[in-house]
């Protein structure tokens, strides 16, 4: 939150002693207008939930407006996400203050009313420093040795994030195996910046493939998201979902641009080149996730495109 003097105040705030799955209404006062919010705390397990995911919206600002309006006709009709997977590139430059101040405009009538679960994008560092760290404080709970790899437990869902633009070693790899072989979550979902597996304009990172992918099936998780490549792609294969959510705002890519590349066992089931977000509902008995998008244009946000479901404590 900022304040009102030339440079500004980032103000932090743990709110303890709240009730799982209630909602909470919140102001904040200061000699500038007021603003404020309302959110659900994270519910406990058994909890029936939402959450959406979108990325890569950079200084594709109309565009992104357009999938902001959509997130918040789609919850005003359904119900408001507990939270939302940012899979990164939230700007063009991390480095460039005034691309965050957009980005957050942008976005308020969503991240006033849910948490943000950020993963660290390649334009999130670009021109070789970062807010990121500035705006985004990982939970209190978590147990890695960067702010930048996190895990949520939020109802059933385990929640993890990786950064791949540290230097991922085996400290971290072995974090993130045990991270979910040591969860009784029934859903488990990554979330990583680069998608692992892709046929779209930038490749696969294969090093980085051979080194993660081993121990996220290890682990049992049934979802990875990422973005990156800016267009919708569903894969199913090694015991999961892979979907690339990219339409969040950047120029579009093809999402057949490499068909050549050798993605393993994974079998392309769904993709698209439109302007979009992934809405997942969570419940005891299966999770369920459509993809909401536009077009190549200025069409709105309002369409569901996909559709498909994951149940507790199985693989896909």
């Amino acid at each position: 939150l900022w304040g009102v003097s030339p440079k500004g105040y980032m103000h932090e705030v743990t709110l303890t002693g709240l009730t799982p799955g209630a909602t909470y209404t919140y102001q904040v006062l200061s000699v500038a207008s007021p603003v404020g919010g309302t959110f659900t705390a994270p519910p406990t397990s058994g909890e029936p939930f939402s959450f959406v995911v979108f990325g890569d919206s950079r200084t594709g600002h109309e565009n992104h407006q357009r999938v902001i309006d959509g997130i918040v006709d789609y919850a005003d009709a359904h119900r408001w996400p507990v939270f939302l997977i940012n899979t990164g590139d939230m700007t063009g430059t991390g480095g460039n203050e005034d691309e965050w101040a957009l980005h957050f405009g942008i976005e308020a009538p969503v991240i006033a009313n849910a948490a943000t679960l950020p993963t660290f994008g390649n334009h999130d560092h670009k021109l070789g420093r970062t807010y990121f760290e500035h705006f985004f404080k990982s939970p209190p709970a978590n147990t890695s040795m960067s702010e930048r790899f996190y895990s949520a437990r939020v109802g059933d869902v385990h929640f993890l994030t990786i950064d791949m633009y540290s230097l991922i070693s085996e400290p971290h790899l072995d974090w993130m195996e045990d991270e979910f072989v040591g969860s009784d979550a029934p859903y488990k979902i990554a979330s990583v910046h680069e998608p692992l597996i892709t046929y779209s304009s930038h490749l696969p990172p294969f090093e980085w493939r051979d080194e993660i992918l081993p121990r996220l099936e290890a682990g049992g998780v049934q979802l990875v998201v990422a973005g990156h490549n800016h267009c919708y792609e569903r894969f199913v294969g090694y015991g999961a979902y892979w979907v690339t959510a990219g339409g969040g705002g950047a120029p579009l890519y093809d999402p057949d641009a490499n068909l050549e590349v050798d993605n393993g066992e994974a079998q392309r089931h769904a993709a698209g080149r439109y302007f979009h977000f992934v809405w997942a509902d969570v419940t005891p008995e299966h999770m369920t996730l459509r993809t909401i998008a536009g077009d190549d244009g200025t069409a709105p946000v309002d369409t569901e495109t996909d559709c498909f479901r994951i149940l507790p404590n199985q693989p896909v």
